[in-house]
């Protein structure tokens, strides 16, 4: 699958950024959007819904936090040993429990249809791989969406966003991130929703992919 260079660079900071520079992840994702990160990666968790959710590929735990300050359980799988440890870090110290699993998302160690919901945001190359459509849709129940946030543009007119607009001008960031990628969910079982979300000084792109149950289980 075609994608734009700006994904591609993000898929490439993602494999430094989840290991030897793991240290550095805040700091680079609040630079790279001039601080709007987390206001992003909430894009993906208003449309949540309550119960057991799963976030694949949780990096340092801000959102499974939030879930847990929510009074939700924190459910999370990553492949980053640095990673699981500075979300347990996280969740520890603020008092709350929890289950991360390191393991790999494309042999994930849950149950069939146990989630409400998949949340992925700003996910590393693993999200166009075919085996982690599958055991995404395997983990859902009927209906239950899998929401991905894959990308950004900021459109900010002032100082430091107007720059970096023009900059992701220059990354094609006005094209869309995973061409092709709505096509492969549906073939893989999944009703997809996808578009842009317009926030004050950015876009952000959102995917919500509904498990749809094949025609044999429809009959059930």
């Amino acid at each position: 699958m075609k994608v734009n260079l700006w994904t591609r660079l993000l898929w490439g900071a993602s494999q430094l950024l989840y290991s030897h520079f793991a240290w550095s992840y805040d700091l680079a994702a609040w630079l790279v959007s001039n601080g709007q990160w987390r206001i992003w990666q909430r894009v993906g968790l208003a449309d949540v819904p309550e119960g057991r959710v799963l976030e694949m590929a949780f990096g340092p735990g801000h959102l499974l936090k939030e879930r847990a300050a929510a009074g939700f359980p924190v459910i999370g799988i990553d492949r980053s040993p640095q990673m699981v440890r500075k979300a347990s870090h996280r969740l520890r110290n603020a008092g709350y429990a929890l289950r991360l699993t390191r393991g790999d998302v494309r042999r994930m160690p849950f149950a069939d249809g146990q989630f409400e919901a998949i949340l992925s945001t700003f996910p590393a190359e693993f999200i166009a791989d075919p085996a982690v459509h599958a055991e995404a849709r395997r983990l859902l129940r009927d209906g239950a969406p899998w929401i991905i946030i894959p990308s950004a543009r900021i459109t900010g007119r002032r100082g430091l966003d107007r720059i970096l607009a023009v900059f992701g001008r220059q990354l094609s960031l006005d094209e869309d991130p995973l061409p092709g990628f709505s096509t492969r969910l549906q073939q893989a079982g999944f009703q997809v929703e996808a578009g842009w979300v317009t926030l004050p000084r950015s876009d952000v792109m959102r995917i919500i992919a509904r498990r749809a149950p094949t025609a044999q289980e429809g009959r059930r």
